[in-house]
């Protein structure tokens, strides 16, 4: 159990140093600078709420699957424990922003929110990770596999005409989303 926390906390600061590279929470983080104190607490109240709606369905997920089981059930637990990590973080850090906050240092509530932001993140992350370990999906190990069903109708790949007339720039497109 102890190992499982520092686990999560240790997944929690690696989030922490990653959060500025990261468009999604570097979306959310922008936000600091414009919002005043009133959308930094809404903003707050909203994302621990759903922190801990995604415990209690973490939760939820492990009672509805009792025929799972081996790396599968681990894996489920492990998202549930770090999950729940995250979720108290997310409160502490509310709290922590709040105070700051009425006693007028922006700087500790700008940082407490950066804190939501990523255990608001990682949290969804986590879920969706456990989802897909709870339906034993083969690509748990995050790589993708892709199966080809049939075959090509008269003998030519266009695709590798196509492969061949795309180049290389050095460089990958920002990302659309931040899933």
């Amino acid at each position: 159990m102890q190992r499982t926390v520092w686990t999560a906390v240790v997944l929690l600061t690696a989030s922490l140093a990653v959060a500025q590279e990261d468009p999604g929470v570097a979306t959310t983080v922008e936000r600091v600078g414009s919002a005043s104190p009133e959308e930094m607490l809404v903003f707050a109240r909203d994302a621990t709420e759903e922190g801990r709606s995604i415990v209690k369905s973490l939760d939820k997920l492990i009672e509805s699957s009792p025929g799972l089981e081996g790396s599968g059930r681990e894996c489920v637990q492990f998202n549930y424990l770090a999950a729940k990590s995250l979720s108290q973080v997310g409160d502490a850090a509310q709290a922590s922003m709040k105070a700051a906050l009425q006693s007028g240092q922006r700087e500790r509530a700008d940082h407490e929110f950066r804190k939501i932001a990523v255990a608001l993140k990682k949290g969804r992350q986590l879920y969706a990770e456990a989802e897909r370990c709870a339906l034993g999906d083969s690509a748990q190990d995050g790589k993708t596999r892709v199966k080809i069903d049939g075959d090509l109708a008269d003998g030519v790949d266009e695709t590798r005409e196509v492969a061949s007339d795309l180049m290389d720039y050095g460089f990958d497109p920002p990302d659309g989303s931040p899933f």
